[in-house]
């Protein structure tokens, strides 16, 4: 008997949108629920280091989501650890207006370079403008990293 992957069912979580937010990147099945702020290349580094708080921006044709690995969520219970998220994981971007939902396709360790990640020689970018990336350090140094690709399911249900 094949057992339905219970991910499928989550449903985002109520929560507050911080004052100046985009909205709220929630992964239900690892308590997950960070604030992002609209960050371009000159801010996304102080973006990232402040505290219960990540960094969305344009990247490629679609966007990214960076964070440091370990950051804790608002809810002070998750944590960002992008090398748990798994294919089928769901998540969810809470705005003002609406939610949208995500499902994860793949994840990745790859090589950070300043303005690409680089796994087996090849640039990993979003191929779809409504694809999300989520990015958080594989190591300490930061020359490695996890990636985690999210792809648009649609629209919730108000």
């Amino acid at each position: 008997m094949n057992m339905a992957n219970l991910s499928q069912f989550a449903i985002p979580r109520k929560c507050e949108i911080p004052q100046g937010a985009y909205g709220v990147w929630q992964v239900p099945e690892l308590d997950i629920m960070i604030p992002l702020y609209q960050g371009t290349n000159a801010n996304v580094q102080k973006l990232v280091d402040k505290e219960n708080c990540a960094c969305i921006q344009k990247f490629g044709v679609g966007r990214i989501i960076n964070d440091h690995a370990e950051s804790v969520s608002m809810n002070k219970v998750g944590r960002w650890r992008v090398g748990e998220f798994v294919p089928d994981t769901q998540a969810f971007l809470v705005t003002k207006n609406v939610t949208y939902q995500y499902s994860c396709k793949y994840v990745c360790r790859a090589y950070r370079h300043t303005q690409a990640y680089i796994l087996d020689g090849q640039s990993i970018y979003p191929r779809y403008a409504t694809d999300v990336l989520c990015c958080g350090c594989a190591t300490a140094d930061a020359k490695e990293v996890y990636i985690a690709c999210f792809k648009y399911v649609g629209k919730m249900p108000t």
